[in-house]
C-alpha cells in the first residue's frame, strides 16, 4: 500500500514497518531486551509483519530467537506456541488477528509464561474482549492517540459522537483510527468544491501538508503530490487493569517479561 507510490492510494496511518522499527525500538533501548520470538499466521499479512520484526532486528545486528506460523483463519495455535515457546524468549510479536492472538495469550496464561506480548496491528478493546485477563501487560502499538486523550479535540469529538450515537459500542483506537480517516476524506471532498471529480479530490488531497486533524502536533497530516501517507508517529498502549493505559514509560509501565 505504501510502496511503490500510487496517485490513487492514500493511508493515513503509519505502516506496520514503521510499528514494528519502534516496537523493537523500545524494547532494546528501553528494556534491554535481546531474545525475541515471532508468532505470525501464515498469510500476506503474517509474512509483512515478519519482515517488519526482521528488518528492525537487523538494525542493532540481531535476529530472531524463534519464529513459528499458524494457519490463517484458525486457532490452530499449540504447534507455533510450543516452537517459540522453547526458545524462552523475552518478548514476543504476535502477527496476528484478535483471536488466535488471544488464544495465543490465553494459552501463555495458563502456562504461567510471562514474555512482553506484542500484537502487530493490535486492537485493543476486542483484544481485552477475546482474552480477558490473559491480555494484562499487553503492549500495543497505536497509529492515533489513545482515546483516553480528551485534551485533544478530535479525540473529544470522538468520544462525543460515539456517546450520543454508539453508546454501547466499546471506545476502541479501531474506531478512533476509522473516525480520523473519515474527517480526512470529508476534508479533502470539502477543498474539492461544489463539483468534486477524481482528479480534484487526489489534489485536495495533496494540498493538505502540515495540516491540523485535532490529534496534537505530532499527528498533523502531511500528505504532498509525492507522499500519500498522513502520519509517521507511533504511540503505545499497554492493558493494565482491564483497562487500555497511555504508554509514557516503558521501563516503569512494562512489568510482564522476565530476563534470562
Amino acid at each position: 500500500m505504501y510502496t511503490p507510490f500510487k496517485k490513487y492510494v492514500f493511508a493515513v496511518r503509519a505502516s506496520n514497518i514503521d510499528e514494528t522499527a519502534a516496537q523493537v525500538d523500545h524494547l532494546w533501548k528501553d528494556l534491554g531486551v535481546r531474545k525475541i520470538g515471532i508468532i505470525f499466521q501464515d498469510d500476506a499479512f503474517g509474512a509483512s509483519g515478519l519482515d517488519g520484526i526482521k528488518s528492525a532486528l537487523q538494525k542493532v545486528s540481531a535476529t530472531p530467537v524463534a519464529m513459528a506460523s499458524f494457519p490463517r483463519n484458525t486457532v490452530d495455535i499449540d504447534q507455533a506456541y510450543a516452537t517459540v515457546k522453547a526458545a524462552n524468549p523475552e518478548a514476543v510479536f504476535l502477527v496476528a488477528v484478535t483471536v488466535p492472538a488471544a488464544a495465543v495469550l490465553k494459552k501463555a496464561k495458563a502456562d504461567n509464561w510471562a514474555p512482553v506480548f506484542i500484537p502487530v496491528a493490535g486492537r485493543d478493546a476486542q483484544l481485552i474482549k477475546n482474552a480477558g485477563n490473559a491480555s494484562e501487560g499487553v503492549v500495543i502499538a497505536n497509529t492515533v492517540p489513545p482515546v483516553d486523550q480528551k485534551q485533544l479535540k478530535t479525540v473529544a469529538l470522538y468520544n462525543q459522537v460515539m456517546k450520543k450515537y454508539a453508546p454501547h459500542a466499546p471506545l476502541g483506537i479501531l474506531s478512533l483510527q476509522s473516525f480520523v480517516d473519515a474527517m480526512i476524506i470529508a476534508e479533502g471532498l470539502k477543498r474539492s468544491g461544489t463539483e468534486p471529480t477524481r482528479e480534484k479530490f487526489v489534489s485536495s488531497l495533496e494540498s493538505m501538508a502540515d495540516y491540523d486533524i485535532g490529534l496534537g502536533p505530532e499527528f498533523r497530516v502531511q500528505y504532498g503530490p509525492e507522499d500519500h501517507k498522513a502520519f509517521d508517529k507511533i504511540v503505545f498502549t499497554v492493558i493494565q487493569d482491564g483497562k487500555v493505559v497511555h504508554l509514557t514509560d516503558w521501563k516503569t509501565q512494562v512489568k510482564r517479561g522476565q530476563k534470562t
